[in-house]
């Protein structure tokens, strides 16, 4: 890998990000993205999740926001917790914990991330970001799906961040969780 860009987790100071900052950097990695080569890899959002770090390509994100007023709605998932209006569209949210087999928690999340979905746009809530870096994805076999409380479902690839090993959150993994979720649901009904 080459060296980190200006874009790395200690670019940011996670104690002090607002949310201009955020997007600031956000816009600024995805300019850099279309400027390097394959081979230094894909830009990451570090995030937290019930403490535990994740990552999540950039590539894969269409917005971060701090975590808005969302609408409750009823719903046998503990998974969706209900909509929210970003950018004039309604958008279902959705616990990125609960999606990745923890338990649900009491408060939803500080952050947003707003991702497109073959339907449309969905958004994942989560604890907190530790900013961004470049990185290359690995496969991590089996060795992540066992404890943390993730199930392991969209864990099977890591980035490695300053040498702490960060499980990668596949948002194509999410959302065909989501899809099966709401095909079950319909023929259960």
């Amino acid at each position: 890998m080459s060296e980190p860009s200006p874009f790395n987790a200690t670019a940011l100071d996670a104690t002090s990000l607002d949310a201009g900052a955020l997007r600031a950097a956000f816009d600024q990695a995805f300019a850099s993205a279309a400027a390097t080569s394959d081979a230094e890899g894909d830009t990451f959002l570090l995030l937290r999740v019930a403490g535990d770090p994740y990552a999540l390509r950039v590539l894969d994100l269409a917005e971060i926001t701090r975590y808005p007023r969302v609408v409750p709605l009823p719903s046998a998932d503990p998974a969706f917790i209900g909509l929210t209006s970003l950018r004039g569209a309604m958008v279902p949210v959705f616990a990125l914990g609960v999606m990745l087999g923890y338990p649900p928690a009491a408060a939803p999340g500080a952050w947003l991330a707003r991702c497109a979905h073959s339907q449309g746009m969905i958004a994942f809530a989560f604890d907190a970001t530790d900013g961004f870096t470049r990185g290359v994805a690995t496969a991590a076999g089996g060795a992540l799906r066992e404890g943390g409380g993730g199930d392991g479902g969209a864990r099977r690839d890591v980035v490695v961040v300053g040498g702490a090993v960060r499980p990668l959150v596949r948002v194509a993994d999410l959302f065909a969780d989501i899809d099966r979720r709401v095909s079950a649901r319909r023929k259960g009904s």
